[in-house]
């Protein structure tokens, strides 16, 4: 019995060692997530750059302490794709991030019913770009009427709340 409950009491302890380290690189990162965190993004963009913000480049095969410059990691999934470049300090500090067919955000795809009634919504690309604490997130979205076809482009303006201008 004290065996059992000595066990338990060891995995405790290292489940909460192991948690507390993962989040040290959350901490490191949390100006990137404060920046391109947007409540209205879809749950796999979230999931993306969480893994991003949470990856220890410090704990990677190819990290040398004693090297200068950066890293690149790519983190993909079926519909997006991050390049996330780190310093070896582990701290993220440029990442570009591309996402395909995402649902898109209700102003925007509003917006372009109104504008080009009788068009249909062929494909996006969502593109966010973060660089050392600025981001730029932008909408490619293309239309489709008849044999005619046109590239729309919407980029999020910061402020209280999330607004899309054309920028065609």
């Amino acid at each position: 019995m004290k065996t059992i409950v000595l066990g338990l009491l060891i995995i405790g302890f290292t489940t909460q060692i192991h948690s507390q380290t993962n989040n040290l690189s959350i901490f490191k990162n949390i100006k990137y997530l404060e920046k391109v965190k947007n409540e209205g993004s879809p749950v796999i963009i979230k999931k993306m750059e969480n893994i991003a913000a949470e990856y220890d480049i410090q704990k990677a095969d190819v990290f040398n302490p004693k090297r200068k410059g950066t890293y690149d990691v790519t983190f993909e999934e079926t519909s997006g794709k991050i390049v996330a470049t780190y310093n070896k300090k582990g701290k993220l500090i440029k990442t570009i991030e591309v996402y395909n067919n995402l649902k898109l955000p209700l102003q925007v795809s509003k917006s372009i019913s109104k504008e080009y009634p009788g068009w249909i919504f062929t494909g996006n690309t969502h593109e966010v770009l973060y660089n050392k604490g600025k981001v730029k997130k932008l909408y490619r979205i293309q239309i489709k009427n008849n044999n005619s076809k046109k590239e729309l482009k919407f980029e999020l303006k910061s402020g209280a709340e999330a607004n899309y201008a054309a920028v065609n």
